[in-house]
């Protein structure tokens, strides 16, 4: 086209020179034109003569010589003649295949060469010195650039190979050319790019390669292309636009894709160029417009995007294009129009958003374009935004022309219009207006014309303002607006009809009389809303529901027609929501419409409640002593659910009342710091809203490292009495007990037991060969750790036992052989002083025993041979609801080991003394083993599943009162029947024990004393002569007073 239009341009200069040469040509007899041509100044047209050889009397003075169009085979006469002054030569439409390169040898002065429509396969290879600068083969049959034909002509500027059968670009097919500028390949067969195919024409400034078979464009293909400043590629096959595509061209101003099959723009497609003014899209299959192939336009002008697939325009996605001026985006699939689409667009002048699906427009939808002149809306659905909305063009203070036409408008509010007080054009074409509300137009002071065409105004009352109006502003004869009801004035224009004949008796437009109301629905139930219209016109009501201003096109709707009554129609319109879900959560509202006019309900609110569920839930978690422990917990839910931590059941909890606890407002981590013993339990996260509760429960396991209570100490036991052992340990996970005697494992007989958890060992009957150094081993996973004590057996003869009066050596040990003779005074004086301490002490405990009875008969309502244990939280979580109850639950005597120590007919006692990590009160042999009550752990109980727990100072007293009621030194456990499958701690609550071996009668003969278990087994190995008593040294004689 370029071509073609500076060879109309030279002819016209060329006869200019003809009018003012010519004369004085003649005058001087030099001027000579050839009998088959036409002459014009310097031009000489031999076209379309049927030519086959070239004229050999062309003149000299010839500077624009036309041979086009005639049957030229050849043309080497022209070499022969002195064409000095030639410089257009025109050897279009021909029938040449090929060129001599000694053709133009003898033309110095050549620029212009034309080939067009001949039968060239290959550019022609001319001399070396042609100067030739624009060389157009067009429409030739030339598959492929000959680098060496290229290379002959160094000062070629344009190349036009237009309409050729060229397929591909390669890396070889262009030589080093600095000065070639414009480069046409329109109209070929080139389906590839070579990635370097461009990189020897760095100055090229026009690329057109339209109407070719491309499909991908290559990375960095135009990188060296620094100067362009045009580039055409429509109408090939394109799909896909990869980011980085058009780097390195950054004089790039306009950019035309358009006609392809673009579906895909990638992040950065258009980064790098930088100077891009004009990007035409039109026509693809583009379905939204994001910001990420947006990125790098910030100098963009004009934007085509029209005839796509657009349906969605993401949140302010102007931001890097705030120079934009023209955006089409006509014929695509826009549906609405919200306040962040257009956000960012202050330098937009025009805004074409004709043929879409337009249904909906945000009040302030326009407030970024102050400098809009034009708006095209035309063939849209956009009447419920006329008709119900105020201030929809708000913010257009600089538009000049607003377009309306075809959106089904039936009524315009009055407030439809605020905003454009500089209108000058309105049209309105094309709707059925039924209504036009008083001073609807009076906002726009500048408006100039007007436009509408309706033949369905309802002439009521209502228009009366409106031929007053249009006379007085001067549209009488841009408006054409008739009368369709009441009857008599059917047919007749506004202005032709008298202002009294204006009257509202009776209106056929549909009035809502059923209002929709708001509602709360929880998600997965069925809710409906309901809508009642009535109209005194025959002609159909229809009934159409939106959601958040957008029609609902698939819902459940239900209409009931009732029989008219005195004249008036009614109709009761439901719609169903069905498992209502999140997106069903909105603004919905019913519009009513008839052939004479439309009616909108009052919208109505839906509110979707979902019950609490969580998204991420606490996990048992593992903690060494001192550090931080964390918990996570996330839960959703409508409304947003409060989240809430407890322990075990409680809110004030160690860590909550040490302020030891972070919480972050915006996050969903529980943090407990510098955790100890104490903190350990079962922690509930629960998630509330007015819908519900939900928990989630975890477990917090504290480490720590097995220590001693207090240190073992040495034991000093006469032999034959009993020893006790005590290795006091605590740590987290609760360290495991061994005993060594003379660091090699403990050798046990029937005479060692063990109790507390092994954290006792009772030696009976004690013998010299028991002497030694025991060591006790406790162990975690954590760490080993050792104790000593050192026991030392005497041995004392204290004579023969008194049969008649057994009960004088209670709680002494009787043993023939001692460190003192028979016949010495001194030994009797000391039997008889230890006889009374120990007759003293037995009366005394007698006291003690009997008050401390009664003491706990009176706590007690009901008497029991049974204690009951605290129960025991879960330790898996679990999730429930506020109507779950999770009851602590109780180990029965079942769940227990059925041994104990090396005695037959005796249990292991699992749970000695009191655990501070479980809140759980154990039973214990002695006073020793019983802790202060103060470091009780509060459980939550009901009354159903516990006993009131004995205080600690009767805890032996309580045992031994079991004892003697059942027989047995089983206590049993009794169960709950809420009991929790789930345990929060692995070791199971233990059946209390004591061991105490008693005198009995032996079957009254001779009066003498045996011992005998509790449980009525002998004792082996028992002097039947002797007693055996547990208070082993005068310190735990001591302490069990």
């Amino acid at each position: 086209m370029a071509a073609d239009l500076g060879w109309c341009c030279s002819l016209a200069c060329s006869f200019v020179v003809y009018l003012f040469c010519v004369p004085s040509l003649a005058v001087a007899g030099s001027y000579q034109c050839p009998a088959s041509c036409t002459c014009l100044g310097s031009l000489v047209d031999c076209s379309k003569r049927e030519l086959t050889t070239v004229p050999d009397d062309l003149p000299t003075w010839v500077e624009i010589l036309d041979l086009s169009s005639n049957k030229l085979a050849s043309i080497g006469l022209l070499s022969s003649q002195s064409l000095i002054n030639l410089e257009k030569l025109d050897l279009s439409n021909n029938e040449l295949d090929t060129l001599n390169a000694t053709t133009v040898a003898d033309l110095p002065v050549l620029r212009e060469l034309k080939l067009n429509y001949n039968h060239m396969n290959e550019l022609p290879v001319l001399a070396q010195t042609v100067n030739i600068t624009f060389l157009s083969v067009q429409h030739n049959n030339i598959e492929s650039i000959s680098a060496e034909a290229l290379d002959r002509l160094p000062k070629l500027r344009t190349l036009d190979l237009g309409y050729n059968q060229i397929k591909q670009l390669t890396n070889d097919m262009f030589p080093l050319h600095p000065n070639l500028h414009q480069l046409y390949l329109n109209n070929n067969r080139i389906k590839k790019i070579d990635r370097g195919a461009l990189k020897n024409v760095p100055n090229l400034q026009w690329l057109k390669l339209n109407k070719n078979k491309i499909r991908h464009l290559p990375k960095e293909v135009f990188a060296n292309l620094t100067k362009l400043q045009d580039l055409e590629l429509s109408r090939n096959r394109l799909q896909v636009i990869e980011g980085l595509t058009f780097k390195g061209l950054t004089s790039l101003v306009t950019l035309k894709l358009d006609r392809n099959t673009i579906s895909d723009l990638m992040d950065g497609a258009f980064y790098g160029p930088g100077n891009i003014h004009n990007l035409i899209l039109d026509h693809n299959n583009i379905t939204s417009i994001s910001k990420g192939w947006l990125y790098g336009l910030a100098r963009l002008e004009v934007l085509e995007l029209s005839h796509n697939d657009i349906s969605n325009i993401e949140e302010d996605v102007w931001s890097y294009c705030h120079l934009l001026s023209r955006l089409d985006l006509s014929d695509n699939g826009l549906s609405l129009v919200t306040d962040r689409t257009f956000a960012g667009l202050g330098s937009l002048q025009h805004l074409l958003l004709d043929n879409n699906k337009m249904s909906y427009i945000a009040s302030g939808a326009f407030h970024d374009l102050g400098s809009l002149q034009v708006l095209e809306l035309d063939n849209n659905e956009i009447s419920w935004t006329i008709e119900d909305m105020n201030g929809a063009f708000e913010g257009l203070s600089g538009l000049k022309r607003l377009s309306l036409r075809t959106n089904h408008i039936k009524l315009i509010a009055k407030r439809a219009f605020d905003g454009l007080e500089h209108l000058h054009e309105l049209h309105l074409e094309n709707n059925s207006l039924t209504s036009i509300q008083m001073n609807a137009f009076g906002e726009m002071k500048s408006l100039q014309e007007i436009h509408i065409n309706t033949s369905s105004l309802v002439c009521d009352c209502q228009l009366a303002w409106l031929p007053h109006w249009l006379a007085q502003a001067g549209f009488q004869h841009s408006v054409t607006a008739k009368c369709v009801h009441p009857e008599s004035l059917k047919g007749l224009s506004v202005m032709e009809v008298e202002t009294e004949h204006f009257k509202c008796n009776d209106s056929p437009k549909p009035v809502i009389q059923g209002q929709p109301e708001s509602q709360a629905a929880l998600k997965g139930s069925n809710t409906s809303l309901e809508c009642v219209s009535l109209s005194s016109d025959p002609s159909p009501l229809i009934v159409q529901w939106r959601k958040d201003n957008i029609l609902i096109q698939k819902g459940h709707i239900e209409n009931y027609e009732r029989a008219p009554e005195e004249g008036i129609f009614e109709l009761r319109s439901v719609l169903v929501i069905e498992n209502i879900q999140d997106d069903d959560g909105g603004v919905y509202q019913c519009v009513v419409s008839n052939q004479l006019g439309t009616a909108y309900s009052a919208k109505a609110e839906v509110t979707v409640n979902v019950m609490p569920y969580f998204l991420k839930t606490p996990e048992d978690v593992t903690a060494p002593a001192g550090t931080t422990a964390r918990l996570e917990c996330l839960a959703m839910g409508h409304p947003t659910p409060r989240i809430a931590w407890k322990k075990d059941g409680g809110d004030n909890f160690p860590a909550a009342r040490e302020r030891r606890l972070l919480m972050m407002p915006t996050d969903d981590v529980f943090f407990i710091t510098k955790v100890n013993l104490e903190d350990e339990g079962v922690y509930s996260c629960t998630a509330e809203n007015n819908v519900g509760t939900v928990v989630a429960n975890a477990t917090l396991k504290v480490l720590k490292k097995p220590v001693f209570e207090h240190e073992m100490e040495d034991k000093i036991v006469e032999l034959g009495s009993t020893a006790v052992l005590e290795c006091m340990a605590s740590g987290s996970p609760k360290p495991e007990v061994q005993w060594l005697k003379d660091d090699q494992p403990l050798h046990v007989t029937t005479r060692h037991f063990f109790t507390a958890e092994n954290r006792l060992l009772v030696i009976y009957q004690t013998q010299e060969l028991d002497a030694g150094v025991y060591t006790c081993r406790v162990s975690n996973t954590l760490a080993k750790e050792e104790g000593h004590s050192r026991l030392t057996v005497l041995s004392v003869d204290l004579g023969q036992v008194n049969p008649e009066n057994p009960q004088s050596s209670t709680g002494e040990s009787q043993c023939k052989g001692g460190i003192f003779g028979e016949d010495s005074m001194m030994t009797g004086i000391i039997i008889i002083a230890v006889v009374c301490c120990v007759v003293g002490t037995s009366l005394i405990w007698v006291i003690i025993i009997y008050k401390t009875r009664k003491r706990t008969e009176e706590y007690s309502s009901t008497p029991t041979d049974e204690t009951t244990l605290p129960g025991e939280m879960p330790s898996t979580p679990y999730h429930s609801s506020d109507r779950d109850s999770n009851s602590p639950g109780i180990l029965t005597a079942s769940h227990l080991p059925s041994s104990f120590g090396r005695y037959p007919g005796m249990e292991v006692n699992a749970g000695f003394g009191y655990s501070p990590a479980k809140g759980v009160r154990m039973a214990a042999i002695f006073p020793s083993d019983v802790e202060d009550d103060d470091h009780r752990q509060s459980i939550p109980l009901t009354s159903d599943e516990q006993q009131p727990a004995e205080s600690s100072d009767t805890s032996i007293q309580m045992l031994r009162r079991a004892r003697h009621s059942t027989g047995s030194d089983t206590l049993h456990s009794s169960p709950s029947p809420h009991h929790s499958a789930h345990s929060l701690h692995s070791n199971r609550s233990a059946i209390l024990h004591t061991f105490q071996p008693h005198l009995v009668t032996n079957g009254g003969t001779n009066g003498v004393a045996r011992c005998q278990h509790p449980a009525m087994m002998s004792c082996d190995g028992c002097d039947p002569h002797r007693t055996v008593a547990l208070v082993h040294s005068s310190r735990d004689r001591d302490r069990l007073r």
